[in-house]
């Protein structure tokens, strides 16, 4: 075996040293931020999506009635419900990416150091809570939807798997609401 051989191997396993020693370094690290008292905080890195709000022509009490049974025939189990303010929020639910006609997340957010997460970019399972209100507006009554999306992400920083939010994509809801139109017999005024 030549000499420059030799410094060739050395030289090919030495990043796979650096990636064990840094993940030492990490899992150590993690074990220290686990009891840091913000560390929740830091996990949540991508915002949540906006309500998309859609306003029909028929009576409040109606619509919110319509919108408890296509939930729970949806298979979204209500978890917390304000029948005075007419506020749902559902239980967290699995789903699969490959049941909806395209994707339901927006792309994940660029890697840095104050977003040390990882996600996958494209997504193929995780949990999704609905969160909807009806209220009485000028012209009609409004629906609130919006789909809250927790996914696997692998934390950098403290070397352990996490669930952190996406935003959605508004795939979800679409189909949800167009679920909802149909068992009402409704359509959105203006469009």
């Amino acid at each position: 075996m030549s000499h420059t051989n030799g410094r060739t191997r050395i030289h090919a396993a030495l990043p796979l040293l650096v990636v064990l020693v840094a993940g030492a370094a990490g899992l150590a690290r993690a074990q220290d931020a686990s009891t840091d008292s913000g560390a929740e905080d830091e996990l949540r890195f991508d915002s949540i999506a906006e309500f998309q709000t859609r306003v029909y022509k028929i009576r409040p009490k109606k619509l919110w009635r319509g919108l408890l049974r296509v939930l729970e025939e949806q298979s979204f189990p209500p978890e917390e419900i304000d029948e005075e303010e007419r506020v749902v929020k559902t239980s967290f639910v699995d789903f699969e990416a490959k049941d909806y006609p395209d994707e339901v997340v927006e792309p994940a957010p660029t890697f840095s150091p104050e977003r040390h997460i990882l996600t996958l970019k494209k997504l193929r399972m995780g949990k999704v809570s609905m969160e909807a209100g009806v209220r009485k507006v000028d012209g009609g009554t409004e629906l609130r939807l919006r789909a809250r999306i927790l996914v696997n992400g692998m934390d950098r920083k403290r070397m352990v798997m996490v669930l952190v939010d996406r935003r959605s994509s508004g795939v979800i809801e679409s189909v949800l609401r167009s679920r909802l139109e149909e068992a009402l017999g409704i359509a959105p005024i203006g469009g």
